[in-house]
């Protein structure tokens, strides 16, 4: 992990806990196949090429940012769709965070 004084001060969003996580205000319930799931916290990383050639392709920019999130958190975009606004409006204020240079997260997927 980098160490504070090389994060920007004004950089990381209070919401996105320590290890990168962050904590649904309103969690999803959906279903796979018969079992009924809980979606209460994703699990955050750094943005790649392709997260990148999401942001920077068609479609809205939610859409693009449901799709990064689908990319860096392994949960279905279509499950990620029924997130509500303000934790969504959140969750892109994290993708954000992680596009500033010198943050690491030491999330391996």
């Amino acid at each position: 992990m980098i160490p504070d004084a090389i994060i920007p001060p004004t950089g990381r969003p209070a919401y996105l806990k320590p290890d990168n996580s962050y904590d649904l205000l309103f969690p999803v319930v959906y279903h796979e196949g018969e079992e009924k799931k809980l979606l209460e916290r994703l699990k955050l990383r750094r943005l790649t090429g392709h997260e990148k050639i999401l942001a920077e392709g068609s479609g809205t920019p939610t859409e693009r940012t449901v799709e990064i999130l689908a990319s860096i958190t392994n949960e279905m975009a279509l499950v990620l769709r029924k997130i509500d606004w303000v934790d969504l409006d959140r969750l892109e204020e994290c993708v954000g965070f992680f596009t500033d240079a010198g943050q690491t997260t030491g999330a391996i997927f």
